[in-house]
């Protein structure tokens, strides 16, 4: 079994309803930290 493909949940959303939503959410905010997590790898 590939490990990049997973079963998707009920929750996920398609690429059309991502187009939908994506006009009410905010712009991302230029700067960010780095990351708080390693990889692990």
């Amino acid at each position: 079994m590939d490990a990049t493909v997973r079963k998707p949940y009920p929750t996920d959303l398609t690429d059309l309803q991502w187009e939908i939503i994506q006009v009410v959410l905010p712009a991302a905010r230029p700067g960010g930290g780095p990351g708080r997590w390693t990889s692990g790898r």
